[in-house]
């Protein structure tokens, strides 16, 4: 006897062989499923880190807008940890 599996859409020998390839396919349903939603989970920890960068990069403009205006130039010594946003938003601006 033939046994048919709707899951898969094959034909096995016996149960033991349909209940083993549909155990087979539902449980790389569920890993892609739990690593779908640790995606989701770490895209919205980039945005929000994202967020607190660009309110931080916000405040530190104001503060050395703010400086220059008072005292006319502002000057600092970056040690090569400047934000990369940054470096990408200056390129931007040229074009």
């Amino acid at each position: 006897m033939k046994y048919y599996s709707e899951l898969t859409k094959k034909v096995y020998d016996s149960p033991e062989e349909v209940n083993a390839a549909e155990a087979e396919i539902k449980a790389e349903e569920e890993r892609k499923l739990q690593l779908k939603e640790k995606r989701t989970e770490r895209a919205k920890e980039i945005e929000d880190a994202y967020k607190v960068l660009v309110d931080a990069q916000k405040r530190y403009n104001e503060l050395v807008n703010q400086f220059v205006k008072d005292y006319g130039s502002f000057h600092m010594t970056y040690n090569g940890e400047k934000p990369i946003v940054d470096l990408w938003e200056n390129l931007f601006r040229l074009f």
